[in-house]
Order: C-alpha cells, then sequence, then structure tokens
C-alpha cells in the first residue's frame, strides 16, 4: 500500500500542477508503507535529480500532503541555510500557496523569520515550518517529515550533525520520514581541497548497500 497517489492529487487538485512520471513513481515508493505497523517502509528518501527536474514542485505537494492526511502533523524544510530556505518559500512556494489561501485550505505565514504553513486552522492544525539546518535547530520539537534540500552542500560533518539533531525529534512520531533531495552539485573542503566527499556521498552509499543486501 502507498500514499503516493495521494501526493499527485496534491499537486494537480490542489497546486494546479501534475506530476510528471518520475516525480509520481517517486512518491509510490516513498509512500509505500507497511499495513500491519501503519508506518512509512522507508524512514530515509534520497533524491538526485537534474537542476529543473521539478524537485520544487516534488518537495511541496508532499510536505501539504502529509500535513492534510491526518491532524497535528509537524513538517519542516530546510536548505543550505535557512535564508537559502526562505528564499525558496518566496519564490517558489508562495506563488503556488496564494491560490490555497484564497481557498482556505491553508494559511501562510511569511513573516522574515518565522515562515509557516498551516492547514485546518479550524481544528487540530499540522504546520510546515523552515529551520536552521543545524544541529539544534528543532531540539524539542516534534517533526513528522523533514526535508533537506540541496543536500550536495553540506560536510560529512555538517550532515551527520544535522541528522543526529533531526532524529531525537522524530523518536515518537510513527510515520517519520526524512528526505534528503538534491541536485548534482560538488563541494570541496577549504582544510583539504582533494577532498570531494560529502554528506550525500554517504546517504548515497547507504542507498546502494541497502539495494545490494536486498
Amino acid at each position: 500500500p502507498t500514499v503516493g497517489p495521494a501526493v499527485a492529487a496534491t499537486a494537480e487538485r490542489l497546486l494546479r500542477r501534475p506530476l510528471m512520471p518520475w516525480q509520481s513513481e517517486l512518491s509510490d515508493i516513498a509512500g509505500e508503507y507497511d499495513p500491519t505497523s501503519g508506518r512509512f517502509a522507508y524512514t530515509d528518501v534520497v533524491v538526485v535529480v537534474p537542476r529543473r527536474a521539478g524537485k520544487t514542485l516534488l518537495t511541496l505537494a508532499t510536505l501539504l500532503q502529509r500535513a492534510l492526511i491526518r491532524p497535528m502533523v509537524r513538517g519542516w524544510y530546510t536548505a543550505q541555510t535557512r535564508e537559502d530556505a526562505a528564499r525558496q518559500f518566496r519564490l517558489e512556494w508562495s506563488p503556488l500557496l496564494d491560490r490555497l489561501e484564497r481557498r482556505r485550505v491553508v494559511t501562510v505565514r511569511r513573516s522574515n523569520g518565522s515562515e509557516t504553513i498551516t492547514v485546518d486552522p479550524r481544528g487540530r492544525v499540522s504546520t510546515v515550518q523552515l529551520f536552521a539546518p543545524t544541529a539544534s535547530a528543532i531540539h524539542g520539537q516534534n517533526a513528522d517529515i523533514v526535508v533537506v534540500d540541496e543536500v550536495w552542500w553540506f560536510t560529512v560533518e555538517d550532515g551527520a550533525d544535522l541528522e543526529a539533531g533531526i532524529r531525537p525529534a522524530q523518536l515518537t512520531r510513527p510515520l517519520r520520514q526524512r528526505w534528503w533531495i538534491t541536485a548534482g552539485g560538488m563541494r570541496t573542503d577549504a582544510n583539504d581541497p582533494d577532498a570531494t566527499e560529502t554528506f550525500l556521498d554517504g546517504l548515497m552509499d547507504r542507498g546502494r548497500a541497502a539495494v545490494e543486501s536486498g
């Protein structure tokens, strides 16, 4: 079973943007769950696509779908820096969210530093918020779905710190999931110009090892 088709429906019916085939296939796989436990089959989703391939729409549709599927969902989004995440919010997400605001599907707080999407403000609300990509940014918070954009930017150490900060926020959330999504890129270590390994390399190695092990 999968909630993937619900992501496609969110994109098409609410955002008026149908998903492309690769987005739909990815949503189907990422949304698979175990009907016995009721939990997602995959707690980590690693997505590497070319630039301008449509990851912005996929990210927003997924976050909204998770917030709509049940009450009290806490979604979080970040990128290389919080300002990069806020720029994505202002330039890419806001035009799509305007329509939902007019239809009273969501309310959007656009104040710099407190950007928030609130779903169903009349009852037990779900929210999507931005956070800084640090180990302590969501300390003490609950997190059902966390999306980290442009993962190629993070060094091995910074990415490990970020992941260590996310995991405690998800410990008590049964439908927890982490999305690591990025366009291609390469970042060298300023202290070692010959070193090019990034946190993304480790994520991809873990994914490939999981496939090989069945």
